[in-house]
């Protein structure tokens, strides 16, 4: 079998060009940064396959839900050291142009996780989590590209429609650190696959009753 030259085909999701928060001003809203690109920031690798092979995985992409069940869609800073005063501005910008081409129809979001240094320090506050999903819940609410899946048929429906269903999987370890106050004690939030494989028999906790 003879191996595809050129460039392969892409599986790409209708893109409109919205970018994230262009409903808002910059510099009036929001302190705008340079972000890296989305598409063509590093150089591209081509695995060499055959005609058939290709072949073969376009009707997989075409026909099958492809699922990432462990993602964080942000666009970083292009420079990366300005990391963590991006990340205390508390707004991230979804990567809706990388997403258009990435193939997937279905991806669970873990947002900003362990770097969510919005209102404290060490992150994963109650109170940064949930500025966290309500500032990107107000930047779904104005795009064609994403459905925030709910249940099942919402999966089901962003494939038919050419869509990519987004799951939501905020980290939340110890969502209020202050353990120490008087009366009160930390809440602490797991999520599937927390430390753990996410279906796996290596986490006790969801291991068929009996079983050690």
């Amino acid at each position: 079998m003879s191996e595809t030259a050129g460039k392969p085909k892409t599986k790409t999701k209708p893109y409109n060009g919205y970018k994230s928060f262009s409903y808002l001003e910059p510099g009036v809203d929001y302190k705008p940064f340079k972000l890296a690109k989305e598409i063509g920031r590093v150089e591209p690798f081509t695995y060499p396959v055959s005609e058939e092979e290709e072949a073969l995985v376009q009707t997989i992409l075409e026909e099958e839900m492809i699922i990432s069940l462990h993602e964080h869609t942000f666009v970083c800073p292009e420079n990366v050291y300005e990391i963590f005063e991006f990340r205390r501005q508390g707004r991230d910008w979804t990567g809706y142009e990388g997403l258009s081409v990435s193939g997937l129809d279905v991806v669970f979001e873990n947002f900003m996780d362990g770097t969510a240094l919005i209102t404290s320090n060490a992150g994963w506050k109650w109170t940064d989590i949930i500025h966290d999903l309500g500032i990107r819940y107000s930047d779904f609410a104005h795009q064609d590209l994403i459905i925030r899946a709910e249940t099942v048929d919402d999966l089901y429906r962003a494939k038919r429609e050419g869509k990519i269903a987004l799951g939501v999987m905020p980290g939340g370890r110890d969502s209020d650190r202050k353990r120490d106050r008087p009366g009160g004690r930390a809440v602490r939030i797991r999520r599937a696959g927390d430390g753990d494989r996410l279906f796996g028999s290596q986490c006790p906790r969801f291991r068929p009753e009996g079983k050690k």
